[in-house]
């Protein structure tokens, strides 16, 4: 009976002992990850010294020299810029009168109540009329004039700078 007992009393003892024991090995598992985290990345700075020195040993024979510096050009061969800016306006006119000319040639325009009514399917009820006054005229003329004026202007300045560009001395 006293051997069983001091059997039950050891293991006792042992189980008590078991979160001690535990707390020991984490700490030794926490420890050992440390240290190996830190080892390996001592492993990968001599790794890239290593590499570093044989780069150095093996770039030590190759020099090189310049034998005949670069000459920057006068002016630049391109891109020729006036071409691409005259170039960019005269499309994008071309392109601005194609878009406003063809849905008159293809009829996709509405320009009569009779048009919408035919287009759509439905009725039309009431028609505004628009109603000038004498300032809404002279407004009217005011902008015809001041577009008809820009067109000439923008004509001439185009004309001066294809002149200026291409003149023939």
């Amino acid at each position: 009976m006293q051997r069983v007992n001091k059997l039950v009393a050891s293991y006792q003892s042992k189980l008590e002992a078991i979160p001690v024991r535990e707390q020991q090995i984490a700490a030794l598992v926490g420890d050992y990850e440390i240290n190996k985290a830190h080892y390996t990345g001592l492993l990968d700075k001599q790794l890239s010294a290593e590499t570093a020195t044989q780069l150095e040993i093996r770039q030590k024979g190759e020099q090189f020299s310049v034998l005949d510096p670069a000459q920057p050009a006068q002016r630049p061969s391109s891109p020729k810029r006036l071409l691409i800016d005259v170039a960019g306006s005269l499309g994008g006119l071309v392109l601005g009168v194609i878009l406003a000319i063809v849905p008159e040639f293809l009829g996709a325009s509405i320009t009569s109540p009779d048009q919408l009514s035919t287009q759509n399917g439905n009725r039309v009820l009431e028609i505004i009329p628009i109603i000038l006054t004498g300032a809404s005229r002279k407004r009217r003329k005011r902008r015809i004039l001041l577009a008809a004026a820009s067109g000439v202007a923008a004509s001439l300045l185009c004309g001066a700078v294809l002149f200026y560009r291409f003149r023939p001395f």
